[in-house]
């Protein structure tokens, strides 16, 4: 989902006309940390962190490195770019689309067109009727209809009914054993769910219920095209390790970066505001050569 999210911070600098790449070009921040490395850069922005962790790679210094500061972002942005792919369920997906468009939602919110993805309005649709169908909301609605339907059936009505319905005649027939039957039978051929799924998209906004079923629906299809994808099954791993089991030891602290460096490098979408990683270090080591004479 490459370009789909920006995280706040990048929308907040983009309303004062400040874009990274200007931000990068004055303050050269490549070659100044290359010529004064200094542990005070905005953590927020990657190039920055990655900038600094090769010119203490190349000084075999990283005594001005923070690494859990790194660690504290990169985790937070990979579960960022896991969660837009359904990878924490239903619920965090739905957390994401709220953050991205408010808590009034419409089934549109959920449609999802990029290259590599298509959720259109139509899937949704049939997710939710799926979901819905299965819903106690919507034995609630059959059951209302129909008992407004046969409630005013006097015996006679009562007993023609079942025979109209083809059920067996209990000994003593009554309008609630007639209508538990006809929504039995409405539930499972899913009599009156088009009626349904129109009353339930009439409001302007969903429910509350009804932005389940649709997260629901869009954060497993994105799963199930993702998840088996091995760069994602990377990234989780990746994700699990910054989250639950990060390093103590300098090398593997390394190593673990090198880990985050790898995953832009294979799928150049955890970080927008740059897509070569190549690029960034070449010019890195340039400049390092450069200043030091190699």
């Amino acid at each position: 989902m490459k370009g789909w999210y920006k995280h706040p911070r990048e929308h907040a600098l983009a309303a004062k006309g400040i874009s990274t790449k200007k931000r990068m070009e004055a303050k050269g921040v490549v070659a100044d940390l290359v010529k004064f490395p200094t542990e005070d850069i905005d953590y927020w922005d990657m190039q920055e962190v990655f900038t600094l962790f090769w010119v203490s790679s190349l000084s075999n210094n990283f005594s001005k490195f923070n690494f859990d500061k790194a660690f504290d972002f990169i985790e937070n942005t990979i579960k960022q770019r896991l969660n837009e792919h359904g990878a924490f369920g239903w619920d965090k997906y739905l957390e994401y689309i709220e953050e991205l468009y408010g808590e009034d939602l419409t089934i549109d919110n959920f449609v999802i067109k990029t290259q590599m993805t298509f959720l259109t309005k139509e899937r949704l649709m049939e997710g939710m009727e799926d979901e819905l169908a299965k819903s106690d909301d919507y034995y609630d609605y059959v059951r209302s209809l129909t008992f407004d339907e046969y409630e005013d059936f006097d015996s006679e009505q009562i007993l023609e009914a079942y025979n109209g319905w083809g059920f067996e005649t209990p000994k003593k027939p009554n309008v609630d054993d007639l209508v538990d039957r006809i929504v039995e039978q409405r539930i499972e051929e899913e009599w009156l769910l088009d009626d349904f799924m129109e009353y339930r998209l009439a409001e302007s906004y969903l429910s509350e219920e009804d932005k389940s079923y649709l997260a629901k629906v869009a954060s497993e299809y994105m799963w199930d095209k993702w998840g088996h994808v091995e760069e994602y099954q990377n990234l989780k791993d990746l994700y699990d390790e910054l989250a639950y089991n990060r390093p103590e030891i300098l090398s593997e602290k390394v190593a673990l970066m090198d880990r985050a460096i790898d995953a832009q490098h294979v799928t150049g979408s955890i970080w927008d505001s740059f897509r070569d990683v190549d690029e960034l270090r070449e010019r890195v080591e340039w400049e390092y050569r450069r200043e030091h004479g190699w």
